[in-house]
């Protein structure tokens, strides 16, 4: 099964009008087989978004690439 190191960034409205946040993560997954890329980006948007209490976030980066370098398998 192969690992993916993901880098997102979003931003999304603070309370009460109160300007906007910005928040980048980092990791790592291992999608499921059945899993598109489609299906990985929303789950890692949502997990992302739930745990900064970020409503309606805006994704302003986003990168998926496999976690290895060079000839490492």
């Amino acid at each position: 099964m192969t690992t993916y190191h993901y880098v997102l960034t979003i931003q999304y409205p603070l309370p009460n009008g109160g300007g906007f946040g910005m928040a980048t993560d980092t990791g790592t997954i291992q999608p499921g087989e059945q899993q598109t890329r489609g299906d990985v980006y929303r789950q890692i948007v949502d997990e992302i978004a739930a745990t900064r209490g970020a409503v309606r976030p805006n994704v302003i980066f986003f990168s998926l690439e496999p976690d290895v370098l060079g000839g490492a398998r």
